[in-house]
């Protein structure tokens, strides 16, 4: 395994710690919530699976539903280092959140319709995956692009997904001939549960 791919499970980790933590806080408060629910919010209008995300924790009746979504803590800046991948991909890559993950590059050939099988195995919009315990599936909870001419940045809030979610998308971009990637930093610090 990659150095970056051993950084981003270490950082997947955290995030589950620290979401498996608000999930049993709030289950010894109630147990009227539902965790990574699939939803189509309201105005969105891509294409099928692009339409549908997952929010991290849904509670309280359905008169007064609250949706939480959790956000890990940033650690300090850490150097920003290159990486290159078996597929040939480099990586630049310091901080990233594994909620809230940015991967910027250039390509004239690239287009969002590349990632549908992968969103759909990870996503599982058919929702056959199992959850554990705490009702965890192990699937992305959603992603997001904007472009300006050849320049894209996706971002994709990895949720319970594996650390082989991350390495599967880069190989994807890898195969449709991008060379370089760099992945963002957060712009939200985390630490807490926001509704």
């Amino acid at each position: 395994m990659s150095s970056l791919l051993q950084e981003v499970a270490k950082k997947r980790e955290s995030y589950l710690e620290f979401l498996r933590e608000g999930i049993r806080e709030l289950s010894a408060k109630t147990d009227q919530f539902a965790v990574e629910l699939l939803v189509k919010p309201n105005g969105w209008d891509s294409p099928h699976p692009f339409c549908l995300c997952r929010v991290d924790l849904i509670y309280g009746g359905p008169e007064v539903p609250k949706v939480q979504r959790f956000v890990d803590k940033v650690r300090p800046e850490i150097p920003i280092l290159e990486h290159r991948l078996e597929s040939g991909l480099v990586v630049s890559a310091g901080e990233f959140g594994w909620e809230e993950f940015t991967v910027a590059f250039e390509s004239a050939v690239f287009t969002f319709r590349d990632l549908e099988p992968w969103l759909s195995g990870w996503l599982d919009p058919d929702e056959t995956k199992p959850a554990d315990e705490y009702g965890l599936s192990g699937v992305v909870h959603s992603i997001a692009w904007n472009q300006e001419e050849d320049r894209w940045r996706l971002h994709v809030d990895f949720g319970s997904a594996e650390a082989e979610a991350l390495a599967q998308l880069l190989d994807v971009l890898a195969a449709t001939g991008i060379e370089r990637c760099e992945l963002e930093p957060p712009t939200i610090s985390g630490g807490e549960a926001a509704t």
